[in-house]
């Protein structure tokens, strides 16, 4: 009878507290209108994960070896003082906030101050993300920034879980 109660305990808490709805969308491979392909001899990973839960998102980039070697040269090849000591790092990471989403669409918002930022439009269909530079809150380009060339969907809210537990 205790194992009981406690199933039903777990079964309630799973319900009422975690999403049903909860999502986590993989764009993979993507590449930007200049690489017209992914490009594994430069990346290892070039994705997007958007949790639709947490409400955020996350661009994950990480160079192979020769990729990182070439990219490294690059820079030094501009000797742009703006630049100064950069260099890339094997591994870059860059955080977005959700805005909306819907069965066709997801919306980021990526901050980097008050008035300067980029919205990001993922087309789940087309598996494209284009971009929107915003300066001073004012939108001055628009373009389609990556094509990935997959993405997946993954439910991790109660009824999923639930599912799982009791086979229904």
């Amino acid at each position: 009878m205790k194992k009981i109660i406690q199933l039903f305990s777990l079964i309630f808490f799973l319900t009422f507290t975690v999403s049903s709805h909860a999502k986590i969308i993989t764009f993979k491979e993507c590449y930007s209108a200049d690489e017209n392909k992914f490009d594994s001899k430069t990346w290892e990973k070039k994705e997007l994960i958007v949790d639709t839960n947490l409400k955020n998102a996350k661009l994950i980039l990480i160079y192979t070896a020769a990729g990182l070697a070439a990219e490294t040269e690059r820079i030094i090849r501009l000797n742009d003082k703006h630049l100064g000591n950069y260099r890339p790092e094997k591994i870059t990471i860059f955080y977005s906030s959700v805005e909306y989403v819907d069965e066709n669409y997801i919306t980021l918002k990526t901050q980097s101050n008050t008035s300067n930022y980029s919205k990001f439009n993922l087309n789940l269909k087309k598996n494209n993300i284009e971009q929107t530079i915003f300066f001073n809150g004012v939108p001055v380009s628009t373009f389609i920034a990556y094509t990935c060339n997959g993405s997946s969907n993954s439910s991790s809210g109660a009824k999923d879980t639930l599912k799982k537990i009791i086979g229904k």
